[in-house]
């Protein structure tokens, strides 16, 4: 039987304990620890000699959270506070931070809020409007307000608290209620920044001393109402809008681009043009509208903050209030809505009854042959050619290429269709006049 031999080093004690048997490995221990076994055929010497040094590296850096405890010294470590009583429960340096990955992580989301923290909430906003003397709206388990009142909501992380007035009459126009003016007046009074929030009847509160660089100041406001007649609310929160139908005259001259191939489409480019007249387009996480095709119509949506689909809360209700401005400024120019949810609106531009483009087909290659080039009035240098494929009944229809060489998706349309498809391509305005030649 082999005895083991204690060593003092470092404030620790050091047991080492020869091999049991030849060319076997040598055991250690560091204070209470475990029975560590060494390298098979390793003396005891040179495996003391490892174990120092490996005390020495330990000693020379910060404490390893999830390193055994007995390599430390006893009374320089301690246990984590937040392992504690935990299966896996890791320790740190007497005074000093935890190394573990997980609690310096909390701390960096700790400091993070800190910074975020302002003292200002919306419980805050909302105990000196009631002193005040304003109603609060009773809100439903969904967030919805059940009557008129105003409803506070923190926004941000809390870096600021959106005020909005729920019930009454929804606000037509770019001015801010006039219930939401006494918010404002309130809260200016009692010392925080007030400002109204960009496209939206809605305040923007921040901390006291604080200087907002976002949002309209009240008294720069301009309180001009649009004319907004015949709406009235829908499902709690859409202003339906009866289309304004009839003819209507196409693209000005100042909204008009130059055809080319992959152009953004005349009914997108129609209603990009009537949104930018008086809203901001989203660009960089600013708040805002964008477009795009809807099959052949236009879809027009919002992105409020990081969201592309309406938010819950108090920035539900802003998003509620900027699409229905959208919808009075698109039918107020002409435009016809097609239909509408929470989330956004499709729009049709009505077609005037005068052709707006005319395209010229004529046989190219072989006389009596299926192939057709096209081209269009006014822009010589564009067009494209068309050839017609028989495959028996229902699998024949047209490829179409533009000037370039590029295939164009037509489907399985006639030939005026193919035209027009093609006229689409190029961002020319429809109705097309077809001539063959």
């Amino acid at each position: 039987m082999t005895t083991s031999k204690a060593h003092a080093y470092q404030g620790r004690e050091i047991e080492v304990r020869p091999a049991s048997m030849k060319y076997g490995p040598p055991f250690f221990r560091v204070g209470a620890g475990d029975w560590m076994q060494g390298s098979g055929g390793e003396s005891p010497a040179d495996l003391l000699k490892k174990v120092r040094a490996t005390i020495d590296d330990m000693d020379s850096r910060p404490v390893q959270a999830n390193a055994y405890r007995w390599w430390y010294r006893p009374g320089d470590v301690e246990t984590c506070k937040r392992s504690a009583g935990r299966l896996n429960e890791h320790h740190k340096g007497r005074g000093m931070a935890c190394t573990a990955p997980e609690c310096v992580k909390a701390v960096r989301i700790e400091q993070q809020r800190a910074k975020r923290r302002t003292g200002l909430t919306a419980t805050a906003v909302s105990r000196v409007l009631g002193k005040a003397g304003l109603l609060r709206a009773e809100l439903r388990s969904d967030g919805t307000a059940k009557g008129e009142g105003f409803k506070a909501q923190g926004e941000d992380r809390n870096r600021r608290v959106a005020v909005l007035w729920c019930g009454g009459e929804a606000p037509a126009g770019e001015g801010l209620p006039e219930n939401l003016r006494a918010c404002a007046g309130v809260l200016a009074g009692a010392g925080y920044p007030v400002r109204r929030t960009p496209h939206g009847a809605a305040l923007w509160i921040f901390p006291k001393g604080f200087e907002p660089a976002e949002g309209l100041p009240l008294e720069e406001e301009e309180f001009e109402a649009e004319e907004a007649e015949d709406f009235a609310e829908e499902s709690g929160f859409w202003l339906p809008v009866d289309p304004v139908l009839g003819q209507l005259e196409l693209l000005a001259e100042d909204e008009e681009q130059e055809p080319k191939p992959g152009a953004e489409r005349w009914d997108i480019c129609r209603v990009r043009a009537v949104l930018a007249e008086k809203f901001e387009e989203a660009y960089g996480g600013r708040d805002g509208w964008y477009v795009g095709p809807e099959m052949w119509d236009v879809m027009v949506t919002r992105q409020q903050g990081n969201a592309i689909t309406r938010p819950r809360g108090a920035a539900g209700e802003r998003w509620d209030i900027a699409m229905q401005r959208y919808i009075v400024h698109l039918t107020a120019a002409g435009l016809e809505v097609v239909r509408k949810n929470r989330h956004c609106i499709v729009v049709r531009v009505p077609q005037p009854a005068k052709p707006q483009t005319t395209a010229r087909v004529f046989h190219a290659g072989e006389l009596g042959g299926f192939t057709y080039a096209v081209t269009f009035d006014g822009f010589p240098s564009i067009g494209g050619t068309l050839v017609f494929h028989t495959a028996g009944i229902g699998a024949s229809g047209y490829t179409v290429t533009d000037h370039e060489g590029t295939t164009v998706n037509v489907g399985r349309s006639d030939r005026n269709g193919a035209v027009e498809r093609l006229a689409h391509h190029y961002g020319l305005p429809v109705p097309v006049r077809v001539l063959e030649e």
